[in-house]
């Protein structure tokens, strides 16, 4: 067997659907496209693997495929992630202790070779495929490398690497620093105008430590995305497969569904109703990486590195009439759906055996459940 066949051979592990039929039909496409990216991946061109590694691992079981990436990789911000998703989906500790090593050595490098650290203009990264809205390289750059190191520690501390766990957050706690002085003014206005600089400064917490100002810049994204880009996205590669996320996080779940649902370019349906491939329009990892929040936040199925533990926190949202996803977990098969029922939700539920899950701030043991939520 070709290792194209072996990778086009992963077995399937996740599926989704939902009242609205551009959306199915999106996660068809991305499905076949993945199987047709993972088949031809090579340690010359895995850079794409970088934000499609979390939506990748939901729809098939990738860890073969992932081991192999690791080994042949020379991009560390793809091993990064790649490591995560070993950790978080298969609770593989064994692979993060062999390769975190030496993604804590290359983030040390990238601080020897910045004249300006801790402003970082180059880690690898950049964010093609913008709509006309560039993120100064500067920023961009120095943004990442805080998160690449605030992602360093957590996963070292969860695997018992605590010095590299506390060299990494100290590096990430100097860089914040900076980041506050070199990219706010005296008054504390953010100078990001682009939606990548925005979205990579509150999903790696490098906004001030005071809630209002947090409040400002997420209400700048909001009026950026609603106002200025109609419900657009502007964002490129490495801005994209967070956004959806961050607008979640800050409780702007009718602008989320609206971006998902906007069916003009830029945006995920656009191909679908051309019928073009995903691939052909712009970067499809990034692209593809809506997936994760398919499953994350519309099913909410939210795993943890304990596979035995997970949670199901559905966001509802008023867009959708349905929506169901299945994932087979290490332990079997994770079931979460809804439905409308007058103005209330049904949530019907399955957490496979020896595991437990924390539905609407319950604890729940293996079983299959059916709960009425009250319209909020």
């Amino acid at each position: 067997m070709t290792e194209a066949e072996k990778i086009s051979d992963l077995e399937v592990t996740g599926s989704f659907r939902c009242s609205n039929h551009l959306i199915n039909q999106l996660f068809e496409d991305i499905l076949m496209e993945q199987r047709k990216r993972f088949a031809s991946i090579s340690a010359a061109a895995d850079k794409g693997v970088l934000f499609f590694a979390n939506s990748g691992s939901y729809n098939m079981y990738t860890a073969p495929l992932y081991a192999r990436l690791l080994e042949e990789t020379e991009c560390f911000s793809t091993r990064l992630m790649l490591l995560r998703q070993m950790f978080r989906k298969y609770s593989d500790t064994g692979i993060v202790k062999k390769y975190l090593p030496g993604t804590a050595d290359f983030l040390m490098s990238v601080e020897k070779k910045s004249p300006r650290f801790p402003i970082v203009s180059d880690c690898g990264i950049g964010d093609p495929f913008n709509f006309n809205d560039p993120t100064p390289p500067d920023l961009l750059n120095t943004a990442w490398f805080a998160g690449m190191n605030l992602m360093c520690s957590r996963l070292a501390a969860a695997v018992g690497e605590n010095s590299i766990a506390e060299e990494r957050m100290s590096v990430y706690r100097q860089t914040k620093t900076a980041f506050l002085k070199e990219f706010y003014t005296d008054d504390m206005r953010f100078k990001g105008e682009s939606q990548s600089s925005k979205v990579l400064t509150v999903y790696f917490d490098l906004t001030p430590d005071d809630s209002d100002l947090w409040a400002l810049l997420v209400e700048s994204l909001l009026k950026d995305v609603e106002k200025k880009c109609r419900n657009h996205f502007s964002t490129g590669s490495a801005g994209l497969p967070l956004l959806l996320p961050v607008l979640t996080k800050s409780e702007a779940l009718d602008t989320a569904y609206k971006l998902l649902l906007q069916s003009s370019f830029p945006s995920w349906l656009a191909p679908v109703i051309s019928g073009k491939s995903v691939g052909e329009n712009f970067d499809f990892y990034a692209f593809g990486a809506v997936v994760e929040w398919f499953y994350e936040e519309i099913c909410g199925i939210q795993p943890d590195p304990d596979l035995r533990h997970f949670k199901l926190a559905p966001r509802f949202g008023r867009f959708l009439d349905w929506a169901e996803a299945e994932y087979k977990s290490v332990y079997g098969l994770i079931v979460s759906k809804w439905h409308r029922e007058g103005d209330d939700y049904i949530h019907e539920f399955t957490i496979p055996p020896e595991t437990e899950a924390v539905v609407r701030n319950k604890l729940y043991t293996s079983g299959t459940y059916t709960i009425k939520i009250k319209h909020y």
